[in-house]
């Protein structure tokens, strides 16, 4: 042989050696995958084959996806988890290809019969074989799509999921736990997991609405979340020295996590104290539609209502501290009160609630108010109390005068209830050696009318008064009546003192606080706690409105700030923006 023809020999060898391999990570057309071959995604994360999920029914394979470096067979995708192909060593094996004149991925069982497909939309004029470059490809976040010669997605697994929620993926629809609707400050939250962190994030366009969360670089990537057979929903890592998943959240918490539990027009009190279970209730002007069932604690019938429905005129009932229901309407671009007089010129409408989401550093652009109106029943409604993510549900109760709303400065805050006691015992101990001159004590004995009294008319010993600072003086009976008798649905907070509820008194939403009979504070101390508070005014604390004194009862009438106290804001990660230090030193 001469030295050209071995030149050429070499040049040959050399070409042939530096062609590149064809990529295992997808399927082409004309190569179908059979049982006993995968395909696997480039950086070896995922694989993509047949299984058998027990090993009593060999020949009863799926078509899946799953974890290709953990020792267990964890599967996040199945394509036929309906219908079964069968795998015997007397018929030809089931295949998965791409079909000609289609772009379609399907499998077909050992007769040639399609049992599951893709089903892309045909183009017209689609040639009868498939295009030069269509591919099927495992890609490393565990998605498989089919992409045509020019890189177009035409079909992805994501936009199909099974059980298992992986990075990237969006979740839509899954009616089997609920959120309180989206308040701002949710849309970027943290779940930590030992050193890794998981991001949720909501994304909301004119298109779509869905959650989706990423892991960040070095997180451990085998970190999923998962719908198991029973309703639960739990975010599971893969532990490699315990070579397990391991379970590091689960939802839903509490049986009033699960969706609808109470049935249409009822609610699940979560706010049970002492370990007691949360219990169904109600929706006011609603009774359990069978009395029997609720007895027997099934509550999927729900509530039907007591007498006739409410009318156009009707009045609207607070619920402070509630998961607002399912099946809400968004209205864009309305402030408070043009929220309110979008239900109430609806006659049809039952409920609204309204969130300012410029308030919770959630939206920075284009139309950031919330106001959800509802038309029909209430599903999946909560008592959450005071919490991230509650809402006031205001709810068209019959025979409901309507009132004015009151106007509040979203940017106000209560002062925490446990410095505001702390306060008040100090300055009790310093207060009760004055005498009082004034008028007021006298007009708290009698109790019997509603009076308003000025502040100037207090004594010279206590200092210098607010001009023309009213003080009101109310009925026991009506704030009675304007809490139903102190219902527990009207109750939004409690502690040492007693229970705070919300009501509607005079036109105008307020907080009723209602101090414990077992209480050893006495007349004259409750009357110097009142002068006190009176005084206290400031525009970043809760203000005091009048008091009721009839008998053994005694009760303070605060204003109602929806924005709750200053700890929940603090204290909580995600709204804590909303107080950055400009906006503190400016307030």
């Amino acid at each position: 042989m001469d030295c050209s023809a071995i030149a050429c020999a070499a040049a040959l060898l050399l070409l042939l050696l530096l062609r590149p391999c064809e990529s295992d990570d997808r399927i082409v057309p004309g190569k179908p995958l059979s049982p006993g071959a995968t395909v696997v995604s480039e950086d070896g994360s995922f694989a993509l084959g047949f299984f058998a999920p027990s090993t009593s029914t060999p020949a009863k394979l799926y078509l899946g996806i799953w974890y290709n470096d953990i020792p267990e067979l964890t599967v996040v995708w199945v394509a036929n988890r309906d219908a079964p192909v069968t795998n015997t060593t007397t018929s030809p094996a089931p295949t998965l290809s791409l079909a000609a004149g289609t772009s379609d991925l399907v499998l077909s069982d050992a007769d040639g019969r399609a049992v599951w497909t893709t089903n892309i939309t045909a183009v017209p004029g689609t040639p009868a074989a498939p295009p030069t470059g269509l591919a099927a490809v495992l890609l490393n976040s565990g998605d498989l799509v089919i992409r045509s010669p020019n890189g177009t997605t035409l079909w992805q697994s994501f936009e199909h999921p099974a059980d298992t929620l992986l990075p990237g993926m969006k979740i839509r629809v899954r009616p089997v736990m609920r959120s309180a609707p989206w308040t701002g400050y949710m849309v970027a939250s943290q779940y930590q997991a030992n050193t890794s962190l998981v991001y949720v994030v909501f994304v909301g366009t004119e298109e779509e609405m869905y959650l989706t969360y990423s892991l960040p670089d070095g997180a451990p990537p085998r970190t999923r979340y998962v719908l198991t057979y029973s309703g639960e929903y739990q975010l599971q890592s893969w532990n490699r020295s315990r070579a397990a998943w391991s379970v590091l959240g689960e939802w839903p918490a509490g049986l009033c996590g699960r969706y609808g539990r109470c049935g249409a027009n009822g609610y699940c009190d979560g706010t049970a104290g002492g370990g007691a279970a949360p219990a169904c209730r109600c929706l006011d002007g609603f009774e359990p539609a069978s009395a029997e069932e609720w007895s027997r604690g099934s509550f999927s019938k729900g509530c039907r209502r007591k007498d006739e429905a409410p009318r156009c005129g009707d009045g609207f009932l607070a619920m402070p501290g509630t998961k607002s229901p399912d099946g809400f309407r968004r209205v864009g671009n309305r402030n408070l009160e043009e929220c309110a007089a979008e239900c109430r010129r609806n006659c049809s409408c039952v409920a609204y609630a309204y969130a300012d989401l410029r308030m919770s550093g959630g939206a920075s652009a284009g139309d950031a108010t919330r106001c959800l109106v509802w038309a029909g029943e209430l599903t999946d409604t909560v008592k959450m109390g005071d919490v991230t993510g509650s809402d006031t549900l205001y709810l068209r109760i019959a025979g409901l005068r309507a009132g004015e709303r009151a106007k509040t400065n979203a940017l106000k805050i209560a002062l925490p209830a446990v410095l505001a006691s702390c306060l008040l015992l100090l300055a009790g101990i310093s207060l009760a050696r004055f005498k009082f001159k004034g008028t007021l004590i006298g007009k708290i004995g009698n109790g019997k009318r509603r009076k308003k009294q000025n502040l100037g008319a207090m004594g010279s010993e206590f200092g210098e008064t607010n001009p023309g600072q009213e003080f009101a003086l109310f009925r026991f009976d009506d704030i009675v009546a304007a809490t139903r008798n102190f219902s527990e649905a009207y109750k939004i907070g409690q502690g040492g003192f007693g229970k705070v509820y919300m009501g509607m008194l005079g036109g105008q939403e307020v907080a009723i606080k209602r101090l414990s009979k077992n209480s050893e504070q006495g007349n004259e101390e409750f009357r110097n706690e009142v002068i006190l508070i009176a005084k206290l005014q400031h525009r970043n604390l809760v203000r005091l409105l009048g008091c009721s004194v009839e008998g053994d009862e005694k009760i303070l009438i605060y204003e109602y700030l929806p924005n709750k106290s200053l700890d929940a804001i603090l204290f909580d990660n995600s709204r804590k923006m909303m107080l950055d230090w400009p906006a503190r030193f400016n307030r």
